[in-house]
């Protein structure tokens, strides 16, 4: 059964982590918020506003664990995963959030001093400027920094309380999702100013709970948690993943219909999905997957029908390629470029880029289809490279956003 909770936790005791099956009515949480109130600022005049010691950018050393945020996939890796690792389980328990559609960012802390770190999921240091990501790292410069330590000691305070006998020896990081006006297309957050959302608390090089922390924010500085849109609960049955796969589209295309999130803030529209969690394993990436609405899909090898994709077809490669290399993923892409590679100095980086999305991503389909790396590889490169050459000459002629 699926149901969608609005979950609130205890300060003081752990909270029950036991799964519900009843729907309960919006909490306080969910009035609508200020578009415009307490909106700090999001672009800097100084090139580089971040304290030598309080926020520094820094440069990550040979050896250093990494502390980007991992690749999300899809429910049939999970399921793989599932089936490799926990076995004999019959079913395993799923708690889903909201799936935002801006890009990824994080806050890194120490836990002993308050230097503080800006990162993308594939940048280990921002800076305002050039080595920013849509304005994020300029945004946290702008904050408080006595704001933004408190979130981290709330965090550890709460860890502390709910790990008694455990020493925090690593970096706190609060990964994220930087939304709002001029990050993403098409989607309802658009219309809102620029936010950024907690996604998921790590201590220890462990991902916590959401919804043991979703309480901690703070909204006057535009920092919410994901939890305030609530969380989708659902038990994946093994011997009936039809079932399952049915119930968890129809709570995804609720999500493409109406962002949860935006509603909130009184804006009505599209939404991107949701990112599911095996609730039991909640600290591992690899028991995670997301669901997405077909319109933000970067892939479409779902819908792809038998015969496209048959053995015996000629041109099943280059289907398989049309299916995943969606103007999704390749708008993707073309994001994570930095301006200076935005020419055809940076074909090759897209080109890579784009084929190690889809070649993660879609590993259990060629698994299934017989497609191998070396084949498909090229036919990913005929659909990537000459919409990423259209797209440096529409850049030229001042037609789209760099």
């Amino acid at each position: 059964m699926s149901t969608k909770q609005d979950r609130k936790p205890s300060k003081d005791t752990k909270p029950s982590i036991a799964p519900t099956t009843t729907s309960t009515p919006p909490t306080e949480a969910m009035t609508a918020l200020s578009l415009t109130e307490n909106l700090p600022p999001t672009t800097s005049s100084v090139a580089n506003p971040f304290p030598e010691k309080s926020l520094a950018p820094k440069a990550r050393q040979r050896g250093d664990p990494t502390t980007l945020y991992p690749k999300i996939l899809k429910l049939s890796d999970f399921i793989y995963t599932v089936r490799k690792h926990l076995l004999p389980l019959s079913s395993i328990h799923l708690t889903g959030s909201v799936k935002l559609h801006g890009t990824h960012a994080d806050i890194v802390f120490q836990p002993t001093s308050n230097t503080i770190r800006c990162q993308s999921r594939n940048k280990f240091s921002l800076v305002p400027g050039n080595e920013d990501n849509f304005g994020f790292a300029a945004f946290v410069a702008a904050l408080e920094q006595r704001k933004l330590v408190d979130l981290r000691d709330r965090i550890l305070e709460r860890y502390k309380k709910l790990n008694p006998d455990t020493k925090v020896e690593g970096e706190v990081v609060l990964a994220g999702e930087w939304c709002g006006t001029g990050i993403q297309k098409k989607v309802a957050l658009n219309e809102i100013p620029r936010f950024f959302a907690i996604i998921s608390i790590n201590v220890n090089d462990t991902f916590l709970p959401d919804w043991e922390y979703s309480d901690i924010c703070n909204e006057d500085i535009r920092i919410f948690h994901i939890g305030k849109a609530g969380f989708f609960e659902h038990e994946v049955k093994l011997n009936d993943l039809d079932a399952s796969d049915k119930e968890i589209k129809h709570l995804t295309d609720e999500v493409e219909k109406e962002c949860p999130i935006s509603k909130l803030f009184g804006v009505s529209g599209l939404g991107e999905g949701i990112v599911w969690k095996a609730r039991d394993h909640c600290g591992d990436p690899k028991f995670w997957f997301k669901s997405k609405g077909d319109i933000l899909a970067v892939s479409h090898s779902n819908k792809l029908p038998a015969s496209a994709v048959d053995k015996e077809n000629r041109d099943r490669i280059e289907n398989f390629a049309k299916a995943i290399v969606s103007e999704v993923r390749l708008e993707q892409g073309w994001d994570l470029l930095p301006p200076p590679r935005k020419n055809e100095r940076g074909v090759g980086t897209f080109l890579k880029w784009v084929a190690d999305d889809c070649l993660v991503e879609e590993k259990r389909e060629m698994e299934t289809l017989g497609i191998s790396k070396a084949d498909l590889s090229p036919a990913i490169s005929r659909i990537a490279k000459p919409w990423f050459r259209k797209r440096v000459e529409a850049r030229n002629r001042g037609l789209v956003r760099i």
